[in-house]
């Protein structure tokens, strides 16, 4: 199905699919926040509609009767490299996926425009309900890099489960095992170019700060994080004088103000241009954006933002504030950055050619 976009108010919206001349309806499903009604046709979804894509939910065919569904995903580009698909986050055609049964049978398909993918009746024919079946995305160059399904978690429904290897496996079903998606980025050299607290409380950091439209658009921006002082106080600067203070006299006896000197240093380096959101770095034993990681810490702070020694969550904020204190040191990033989405929001280095 074609792509559509919704941007309303809040409340509860029904979503159901008038058919086109000669087509016939195969399935609607659940999941990325709807209910499936009892009709097995119409979604429900509650709260604010943004960028909900008709792919995600429904399913027809053109003429005649639509054969059983059996398995079925997703193949997006995970932008942030979260390992799961967030708003905004396109489909990716033309990918392959290989599924093998324990009863001997295995196919390739290849995703949709929407970056769909499914194996029905037709592919595999009857007498599949019970098997166990191992579906994996197949890379089709060293340009991409797998991010999910994360290991150990588990499709919409629980009725699948990602291996190590990042692939998913599970047993065939009477009806229709979806979410079984994959995530994906494109990479390309790059990364590196962060500058320390005390860049920022010198006088080339101020020139940055002070650029065409002054200090008081970075103030904005400070200000809308969870940033937090020494006794564990919300801190929003109003003045380039209150926040060379308080960057300067930042310390690690609350964990929240260490953390909270990091994170603007960072979001600092971001919006100057010095650092990409997308440039990847190192972390907890992988790796992750720079943009995830400024996610993270800020939400971390939203949680807390007093942790003196023996907080449980004071492990954990430092354990961010290492990584971005690494990377405002240049010390941390791989050399990889997230190749953007093209203009138009569709995913970049397509479209996808396998070698012949």
């Amino acid at each position: 199905m074609p792509n559509f976009d919704f941007k309303v108010a809040p409340g509860v919206y029904d979503l159901s699919v008038v058919l086109p001349p000669g087509f016939e309806f195969c399935l609607a499903k659940d999941g990325y926040g709807a209910d499936l009604l009892s009709d097995g046709r119409t979604i429900r979804v509650t709260g604010r509609i943004a960028d909900l894509w008709s792919p995600q939910f429904f399913f027809i065919r053109e003429g005649g009767a639509p054969p059983d569904i059996l398995l079925g995903g997703v193949k997006y580009y995970d932008l942030n490299m979260n390992g799961v698909q967030d708003p905004g986050e396109p489909g990716i055609p033309g990918w392959m996926v290989h599924v093998t049964l324990s009863n001997g049978k295995s196919l390739v398909v290849f995703t949709d425009a929407a970056g769909q993918w499914q194996v029905t009746t037709t592919d595999l024919g009857e007498g599949n309900e019970g098997a166990t079946f191992v579906a994996c995305e197949v890379i089709p160059s060293a340009d991409w890099t797998q991010t999910g399904p994360i290991p150990g978690s588990s499709n919409v429904g629980g009725t699948a489960t990602a291996d190590a290897g990042k692939c998913w496996t599970g047993t065939v079903l009477a009806s229709p095992v979806g979410g079984l998606d994959f995530g994906n980025v494109c990479l390309t050299g790059g990364g590196g170019g962060g500058r320390t607290p005390g860049f920022w409380t010198n006088k080339n950091g101020f020139a940055a700060m002070n650029d065409d439209g002054g200090v008081a658009e970075e103030l904005v921006i400070l200000g809308s994080l969870n940033l937090c002082d020494g006794a564990g106080n919300a801190f929003n600067p109003t003045t380039y004088a209150q926040f060379e203070t308080w960057m300067k006299n930042r310390n690690a006896v609350n964990m929240s103000y260490q953390l909270s000197a990091h994170l603007a240093a960072m979001v600092l380096n971001v919006e100057a241009g010095f650092v990409k959101s997308g440039d990847i770095v190192t972390w907890a034993g992988g790796t992750i954006t720079v943009g995830e990681l400024i996610d993270l810490a800020n939400e971390a702070l939203g949680d807390d933002c007093y942790t003196p020694s023996g907080d449980p969550n004071r492990a954990y904020q430092e354990k961010l504030k290492n990584a971005l204190d690494a990377a405002n040191n240049n010390t941390n990033f791989t050399g990889k950055t997230v190749v953007p989405l093209n203009p138009d929001g569709s995913a970049p280095c397509t479209p996808i050619i396998y070698p012949s």
